[in-house]
Parts: structure tokens; sequence; C-alpha cells
């Protein structure tokens, strides 16, 4: 109930859940954008973003790493700029500047997928941060229901863009936005904040 009560836990709430629509939109609707406006065959649209998922491997251990010397709340606010990344180079590469080289999507596959990594490995390690583990798992669970949120939200949210505009344009700048939002949310978090109360030390 204590944890329930701070600002510490909502802001890690709304940062989860940020994230995860913007995750859950981009990695949803990522093949048939794809196909549909950049004209790529399914193949290469689903070996993309099996390519992007496989990233995630190395970045696990890259971020579980950092998180181990710097502060997790620091390591979140990168991760939420890596994902960024994605939609923006889409946005600007592909929509804007009308380019078709699928070779430049590497561009988009190494930061995002980077960033899903980030997103699953260094989320459990703030909470335990931030609340210690006597109730991790009960805290954890109350954070990860954001997940059903971001993705009831996310992926239909990207489809109804898409089906009012006919474009993904509008759906990307939206996960640009949250993206960005949760890395400036995650950065009013401190771990420490709570060690007396929660014994964290």
């Amino acid at each position: 109930k204590r944890a329930i009560a701070s600002a510490t836990f909502w802001l890690v709430f709304a940062t989860y859940v940020l994230q995860m629509m913007g995750l859950s939109a981009m990695n949803f609707h990522f093949v048939h954008y794809l196909i549909q406006e950049a004209h790529y065959t399914p193949q290469e649209a689903a070996s993309l973003l099996g390519f992007t998922v496989l990233l995630s491997i190395p970045g696990r251990l890259l971020f579980g790493w950092m998180a181990d010397r710097i502060s997790p709340a620091v390591v979140l606010a990168i991760v939420g700029m890596l994902l960024v990344c994605g939609p923006c180079l889409l946005e600007v590469l592909f929509v804007r500047m009308g380019l078709d080289n699928v070779n430049l999507l590497w561009l988009y596959t190494v930061p995002y997928g980077l960033g899903i990594a980030g997103n699953a490995v260094v989320l459990p390690i703030l909470v335990s941060r931030c609340f210690g583990v006597l109730h991790f798992s009960k805290i954890m669970g109350l954070v990860m229901s954001g997940f059903a949120i971001g993705v009831v939200v996310g992926i239909p949210g990207a489809g109804k863009i898409f089906d009012a505009s006919g474009s993904y344009e509008i759906a990307f700048f939206v996960c640009i936005v949250v993206f960005a939002l949760s890395s400036l949310l995650v950065m009013n978090i401190n771990p420490n904040r709570h060690h007396t109360d929660f014994g964290t030390e």
C-alpha cells in the first residue's frame, strides 16, 4: 500500500505503460507498414522484424551490465531514446524522404532492437531498487498490469490512425512522442528515495 501511494510507483507505472504503447504499436504494425506502404516483400519484412528481435539478445546483456553500474532510471531513459530512434528513422527516411533501400532499415533495427531488450531487462531492476525485494512480486505484478493497458491502447490505436488517414505517419509520430515522454518521466525517479522506508539497502 505504501508503494502504491508513492509518486515513484506511478512514475514507474506510467513509464512502462508509455513504452508498451509504443512497442506494441510498432511491433504489431511494422510488417504491415513495410508491405503496404514501403512495398517490401513479406519475406523481407518478416526477416527485418526477426533481426530486430534477435538484436535484443546482446542488448539484454548490455543493459543488465549498465544497470549494475549506473542508476537504472538513467538506463531506462536511455532505452526510451533508443526506442525513439525506431519510428523517427522510419518517419524521416521512408515517409518524408521516400527512400526504399532495404539496407537503410538496419538503421531502424539496431537502436530499436536494443531498446526492446532494455525495456524487458531494466524495469524489474528499477522496481527492486526503488521498493526492495520483500514485496517485489506484488509490486512488479501491479506495474506489469501496465502491459495490458499499453497493448490495448497501442495496437488498435495505431490501426485506427492508419484506417482514418491511410498512412502510418501520424502513428509513428505518436510513438516518437510516447517514447520520449517515457524518458522524461523516468528521469524524475530517484531509486534511493525509498531505501529507508522499504529496506532496500
